[in-house]
């Protein structure tokens, strides 16, 4: 594999030349070994590689998702913090990380970004290079395992709260889920509250990435 630098310095020349030509990217970012993905200011996905697929996404399409709906909390926040920095006026970044891969692993990531906000794109806003540095534990195995015991969780919830959990999931808004069921906010809220320490999640995001996890393995069709 060529090194890091190397890729990054061909990378960005390929991004800019595409950039000025309007050319498309796909041919030549899947060309590369290191995953590659282009997000707009919101953090939406708008151009990603089969590495970035495969490592991040679990071989499924990114593109037009949220990284929040589907990357590991660990490079979730990672991710959110570099974005922040780079919408904010700074120009480029790398930074050595720890988070998990789609797999499940605890993985060292190297991570590259830089802003492409004012290059005459109308939506383009970051470049992000994502190199596996070493896998330091777990596998796919470790993470089925986990989610075969969350859906058990989830099954063991009653009816209301199932409901509740996929509407949830589907981003609904409390006071929708709500005026759907005939309660108040409290109520679902309290509901909420009692859903996330039985699946034992930290979040209403996490919540969300679980629902979409779980339909994606097969264990149901929630809508998501």
């Amino acid at each position: 594999m060529d090194d890091f630098d190397q890729v990054v310095r061909r990378v960005n020349a390929s991004v800019i030349a595409s950039l000025e030509s309007g050319s498309s990217l796909d041919g030549q970012l899947n060309q590369e070994a290191d995953a590659i993905y282009i997000k707009d200011v919101n953090g939406k996905i708008l151009v990603s590689n089969r590495s970035y697929e495969k490592t991040f996404s679990d071989r499924k399409s990114s593109v037009g998702r949220p990284g929040s709906s589907f990357l590991a909390e660990s490079v979730s926040q990672i991710a959110k913090q570099s974005d922040t920095m780079l919408l904010s006026g700074a120009q480029s970044l790398q930074v050595d990380h720890i988070g998990n891969d789609a797999a499940g692993r605890d993985v060292r990531f190297r991570t590259y970004k830089r802003t492409l906000l004012g290059m005459g794109h109308p939506t383009m806003a970051i470049l992000g290079i994502t190199r596996i540095l070493e896998v330091i534990g777990n596998s796919g195995v470790i993470r089925l395992h986990t989610l075969k015991d969350q859906w058990r969780f989830f099954a063991q919830l009653d009816d209301f709260d199932r409901a509740i959990a996929v509407g949830l999931g589907r981003g609904e808004s409390v006071g929708n889920i709500a005026a759907a069921h005939g309660v108040t906010k409290k109520t679902i809220e309290n509901h909420r509250s009692a859903i996330l320490k039985s699946l034992q999640l930290n979040s209403p995001v996490e919540l969300i990435k679980l629902i979409v996890r779980l339909q994606e393995n097969g264990f149901g069709d929630f809508g998501v």
